[in-house]
């Protein structure tokens, strides 16, 4: 695993903009002093990242190649700026706006893959326009977060199955932007 220390090295980062910008690298980082010199004379001083779709996921995040005495490594650009900030690398980052290529420190917070759940637009795949509710024969069946998931009710109105839903969501720590359209 690449150290916090070892980045920091490597990239500078503001944390108001959340851009990243590549430093002047020493030679201990590279094979060779000519690679060095390759390096340092291409892209010291230039943004650090690009976007790139990840595959399966339809938002799009910006990642960087980074290369280390073990060979290259791959990272996504904000999970870069939250250990360059903060020191650590957590299970995961999540982005608080839901917007993927701002990655100014404010819009960043540690995440479990729960956490990060709780703070998602609403699947593509939802048909009822509302997270967690279904229908189910003539009426409408509430579940909420967890494996296996918890079992909310089921309900003859949609607005009864809304309000349960966002009744459980209020009680578990959801954003408000939970369930949001894309």
């Amino acid at each position: 695993m690449i150290t916090a220390e070892y980045i920091r090295e490597c990239i500078s980062y503001d944390p108001r903009s959340g851009s990243l910008t590549w430093k002047n690298r020493p030679p201990e980082h590279f094979i060779s002093v000519r690679y060095m010199r390759i390096f340092n004379t291409q892209f010291s001083g230039c943004e650090a990242g690009t976007p790139r779709k990840k595959a399966g996921n339809p938002n799009i995040y910006r990642g960087l190649s980074i290369s280390t005495p073990e060979g290259k490594r791959t990272l996504e650009c904000h999970r870069v700026a939250f250990a360059i900030y903060h020191g650590y690398w957590p299970e995961m980052v999540d982005h608080f706006d839901g917007n993927t290529l701002n990655n100014a420190i404010s819009n960043l917070r540690p995440a479990t893959k729960s956490i990060n759940g709780k703070n998602r637009h609403i699947s593509i795949h939802n048909t009822s326009g509302i997270p967690g509710v279904s229908r189910n024969g003539s009426g409408w069946v509430v579940h909420g977060c967890g494996n296996p998931k918890a079992y909310i009710g089921r309900f003859t109105h949609i607005f009864d199955a809304a309000c349960a839903r966002k009744s459980y969501e209020l009680a578990n720590g959801y954003t408000e932007r939970h369930g949001g359209i894309r």
